[in-house]
């Protein structure tokens, strides 16, 4: 078990955007996302309404890969609440694939998700998140960014370049 864990720690301290294929834009593109978007679903086991938040506001670009753009959003505009859990918030922000017909997609940085309520940038969460360890596996096969949700077409109306 510890050398799984070993394995995982420096597994993921090797995955980095870089080199998991995006390069780092100077392009100096952005877009400003009208509205706030609230989203609700049924998720988790037991299955419960999770709430995912996505900040209003001014978007950058940040990395490109072959197939989109990633656009930082501002700083902690992701939330997700799971029906009896503690609220958890990341910076993040929307990934706009090249091809016009794909959806866009909201992404998050694993290593900056902290719990609402204890309002501190920096500490890190495992638990409430996926359960205990859970998160350590997410952050163990892609600890710079992970993909959260598509989102709808609607979003495509709510930004302005």
């Amino acid at each position: 078990m510890i050398l799984l864990v070993v394995f995982i720690h420096l597994y993921g301290c090797s995955n980095t955007p870089e080199k998991m294929g995006l390069i780092k834009t100077s392009q100096g593109k952005r877009f400003v996302l009208k509205e706030t978007i609230v989203n609700k679903r049924m998720g988790g086991i037991p299955k419960r309404v999770i709430t995912t938040t996505i900040k209003g506001g001014k978007y950058n670009s940040s990395y490109v890969d072959d197939n989109g753009t990633y656009f930082n959003g501002p700083a902690f505009c992701w939330a997700s609440e799971r029906e009896g859990n503690h609220a958890i918030t990341a910076h993040c922000g929307i990934y706009i694939p090249n091809n016009e017909s794909k959806a866009f997609k909201l992404f998050y940085y694993t290593n900056s998700v902290k719990r609402v309520s204890d309002n501190k940038p920096g500490i890190e969460i495992v638990e409430d998140f996926m359960g205990p360890g859970g998160a350590a596996m997410v952050l163990a096969f892609d600890p710079a960014i992970a993909f959260e949700i598509e989102l709808d077409n609607s979003v495509r109306n709510k930004i302005k370049w």
